[in-house]
């Protein structure tokens, strides 16, 4: 009789540890499921345009110029690439790559043309953020750090940046009012402001 308590026993204890074995394996599947969902989504890409203005720490005004961006969110290469062309009517239209690279919330950027590298933090859901934070050092020959700080809503993208000199001082005040616009827009405007 002690025998098959024994027996039976074992056999629960068996049956318990299938049971826990088969239900882990399906949540690591539904994990691994849940991440292929999320990495393996499909390409975003929204376009903007607006005005950049840019001020002294006191509030002088230094101008402004407009931005035409594409901005394509990647995640399955976990990065996203900003095109932005900087519109200033005191120069040639000049269109730059800036690219970053995820890792959960938190990210690299740098751009193409290797003028300035940086890191920061990304703020919401993942690939639906709410906002991002950022300081980059410019390594060009402009030397000094810029600390950005965007934000997205239903009305566009908002950017404050702020660009400080090699000797720590803020030097200039940028304000960003970006607004959505449609993919023949964009297109129409790259092509009139960049032609080949």
């Amino acid at each position: 009789m002690l025998s098959e308590m024994w027996s039976w026993c074992n056999e629960e204890i068996l049956m318990r540890l299938l049971k826990l074995s088969v239900l882990s394996f399906m949540l690591l599947l539904c994990a691994a499921a849940s991440l292929c969902a999320q990495t393996n989504s499909p390409e975003q890409v929204s376009y903007y345009l607006g005005e950049v203005k840019m001020s002294s720490p006191d509030g002088r005004p230094y101008g402004s110029s407009l931005s035409l961006i594409k901005r394509t969110l990647k995640p399955s290469e976990n990065k996203i690439v900003e095109q932005v062309a900087s519109i200033d009517p005191r120069e040639p239209t000049k269109e730059y790559t800036t690219v970053f690279d995820i890792k959960g919330s938190k990210f690299t950027v740098k751009d193409e043309e290797g003028t300035f590298a940086g890191e920061g933090e990304l703020i919401g859901k993942a690939w639906e953020w709410t906002g991002w934070k950022y300081s980059v050092n410019l390594l060009g020959e402009r030397k000094g750090k810029l600390i950005a700080e965007d934000t997205v809503s239903g009305n566009g993208l908002v950017v404050k940046k702020s660009f400080s000199g090699p000797d720590g001082q803020v030097r200039v005040l940028f304000s960003e009012d970006l607004k959505p616009i449609s993919k023949e827009m964009y297109e129409i405007l790259r092509a009139k402001l960049l032609p080949k």
